[in-house]
């Protein structure tokens, strides 16, 4: 591969995207690759714990999913947008699986920490922007802390009104208010607290249609974020 790479003319710091680089290169690298994952076998049969080395041979995309975020998990332990992003997903699709098995408790549950995953990220993106909001708030409105990673949902959806984050929605026959929308999803959420449930709603069971209004609540807040920054790189297209 070396000997290939200096006569094509490369020099030691530079190299090819794989595919860019020449047929004979791409087969080189292709067996250089196999070697390494029949060493990288041979040595998990040697030392690693017989779960693993299952996984690495019968799953591998899984296998170095669980990898990646490990590493990440020790080496970018700072990297909190990064996190947030695979949270959100993470959430969203936890939602899904959970309403589909008609477990809406749980459901409403993993949308309630979507949407605080969603307003995070803006936090996280817009730093300067919080950090104004919050030294022209009331002491009273103010979260405890200034850290909006420490923060529960109701903070997070009076930053994000604050901010203009949360437009509401005009659907041509009525006027959405989506921070309302937005508590609305929280307090199904924080039904989850068997005090407040037994003091608010005893003996009544949440099902499709508390689930449905949780959706319906979630996609009202993902739709005013993705219409504010619609908006803001307009602001700054001008």
């Amino acid at each position: 591969m070396e000997s290939i790479e200096r006569d094509c003319g490369l020099k030691d710091d530079e190299y090819w995207p794989f595919k860019d680089a020449p047929p004979e290169y791409q087969r080189e690298s292709q067996e250089y690759h196999a070697v390494l994952e029949r060493k990288l076998i041979e040595r998990f049969r040697q030392f690693a714990p017989s779960d693993l080395l299952e996984l690495l041979t019968s799953d591998k995309a899984n296998f170095w999913e669980l990898y990646e975020r490990g590493r990440r998990s020790v080496f970018e332990q700072g990297d909190h947008f990064g996190a947030m992003v695979d949270l959100v997903e993470l959430y969203e699709s936890e939602a899904k699986k959970c309403a589909d098995a008609e477990a809406y408790y749980a459901a409403v549950a993993m949308l309630g920490s979507a949407a605080e995953a969603r307003i995070l990220l803006e936090c996280l993106r817009q730093a300067g922007k919080i950090k104004s909001i919050l030294s022209t708030t009331p002491k009273k409105m103010r979260p405890r802390s200034s850290d909006p990673l420490e923060w529960g949902l109701s903070d997070l959806i009076y930053v994000a009104d604050q901010a203009g984050w949360l437009p509401n929605i005009d659907d041509g026959d009525i006027i959405h208010l989506v921070p309302g929308w937005a508590h609305r999803l929280r307090l199904t959420r924080n039904y989850l607290h068997p005090g407040r449930h037994a003091l608010s709603k005893p003996h009544v069971l949440f099902g499709r249609g508390e689930w449905l209004d949780a959706q319906s609540a979630y996609a009202a807040l993902r739709h005013s974020i993705d219409e504010a920054h619609k908006k803001e790189a307009l602001q700054f297209s001008k």
